[in-house]
């Protein structure tokens, strides 16, 4: 199975009705906050940048973020005495497993990255609301690693984007199902639901049962519940705390 993004498929197509995003670094804040909105920016430290040549993508680590551990030789001088230099070689061993843990660490860390950077490649063209559904399970099997170990690798880090640092965990959006057959991500919901706040009548704003309509009318299939559980994961308030009273 590749998780290669298909080349034929256009973010335009999937009922998206936003606009890509400006890169905005570090800090990075949610991106799918309203301006009105204030949240308190989280401040993400990126592990791996994404580098584009030539219309490809490819990541890099950046090392400066891991300390650098070097091996003393001359820690302890060699000793004739056995147990002295028992003790000796035992330490350098360690020094050694431990170097090399790191650099394993490494390679797992931009191996996950480059298989999740290359499925969400249209992410990478043109910004968030291109998200495509994705779960652990088929980036572990594309890579040939156990879930848990790409669980580990997602979990607290971070990745520097043509449109900004997210966490890498935001790459794996659930999926919405749609009319036509198609699925799109949660992400791409959650672009809509912003949207239609944004453009709603301040002095008439549209209850969850009315957004949910509007998604249906869209083509989305999902709950009421859901469009209010995403709108609060968008920060975003009831109908009743967002009306304005002119």
């Amino acid at each position: 199975m590749s998780l290669r993004a298909p080349l034929s498929a256009s973010p335009r197509s999937k009922m998206v009705c936003t606009e890509p995003l400006p890169k905005e670094g570090v800090p990075s804040t949610n991106p799918l906050s309203l301006s009105w909105m204030a949240p308190a920016p989280e401040y993400l430290i990126p592990d791996v940048k994404v580098i584009e040549e030539e219309g490809d993508y490819r990541v890099e680590f950046i090392d400066q973020n891991i300390p650098r551990v070097i091996v003393n030789r001359n820690f302890m001088p060699i000793s004739e005495k056995a147990d002295d230099e028992k003790f000796r070689k035992e330490k350098l061993e360690s020094a050694r497993n431990l170097m090399k843990a790191i650099d394993q660490r490494k390679k797992t860390i931009m191996k996950v990255t480059d298989s999740i950077v290359q499925y969400q490649k249209e992410f990478m063209d043109v910004g968030p609301h291109a998200l495509r559904p994705l779960v652990l399970r088929e980036i572990a099997d594309e890579i040939g690693m156990h879930e848990s170990t790409v669980s580990r690798v997602v979990h607290n880090k971070a990745i520097d984007t043509p449109h900004g640092v997210f966490e890498l965990k935001m790459f794996f959006p659930t999926k919405i199902p749609c009319r036509n057959g198609d699925d799109v991500s949660s992400v791409v919901v959650k672009f809509r639901i912003r949207d239609i706040i944004q453009n709603e009548d301040r002095r008439k704003p549209l209850s969850d049962s009315k957004i949910h309509a509007f998604l249906q009318e869209d083509g989305y299939i999902l709950a009421r519940r859901t469009v209010a559980k995403y709108r609060e994961e968008l920060r975003l308030p009831m109908a009743s705390q967002r009306r304005v009273v002119s």
